[in-house]
């Protein structure tokens, strides 16, 4: 899953679904789903800037105090919608890309280095789960017309002559059975 790193209280702001956009000087082609991670910088002015930028936009909002808002790991996720230029966001600055952000939420704190621009991240609990095992011979016999190759793939198998897919093992119907041959 890809990460992008956020200063505080601005992450605070992503992931609690405040602002809609961050200002990048950078564009990417990805859209989809984004971890957002508080990079280790928390600094009095920088919250100080924030706090001025909610008043001046006429924002009621209080934010956590500087010292409770987590910094060096992922604290929430939401999704890239697009990227723009023109954003009618209040959140958006000329001369910026904008991410466009939606479904933000924050996550529980898990520590992990940062870094410039999008980032994978390759923790366990960021990475969806792998798909079910495939019914397979170990011989590489089809089950449908038993005289095939499978041929393995990186995370399925199909017969090389007639093309079927077989279900994973949790779903063999009543009666079916693996191939023995």
């Amino acid at each position: 899953m890809l990460a992008l790193s956020i200063r505080q209280p601005w992450a605070w702001l992503i992931t609690h679904g405040y602002k809609d956009v961050e200002n990048r000087t950078w564009s990417t082609p990805y859209r989809g789903p984004l971890l957002i991670h508080a990079s280790k910088s928390r600094t009095a002015q920088t919250y100080r800037e924030c706090q001025e930028f909610l008043e001046r936009q006429g924002i009621n909002l209080e934010l956590p105090p500087l010292e409770h808002l987590e910094i060096g790991g992922i604290v929430g996720e939401c999704t890239l919608i697009d990227i723009v230029t023109h954003s009618p966001s209040k959140w958006a600055m000329a001369g910026q890309y904008h991410f466009v952000l939606g479904k933000a939420r924050p996550l529980n704190f898990r520590p992990l280095q940062g870094k410039l621009g999008l980032f994978h991240v390759y923790h366990a609990a960021f990475i969806p789960p792998a798909p079910a095992p495939q019914a397979v011979h170990p011989y590489g016999t089809c089950h449908r017309c038993e005289s095939a190759i499978l041929i393995p793939g990186a995370e399925a198998f199909e017969c090389s002559k007639c093309g079927w897919i077989p279900r994973p093992l949790n779903v063999l119907g009543e009666g079916e059975r693996l191939c023995t041959s």
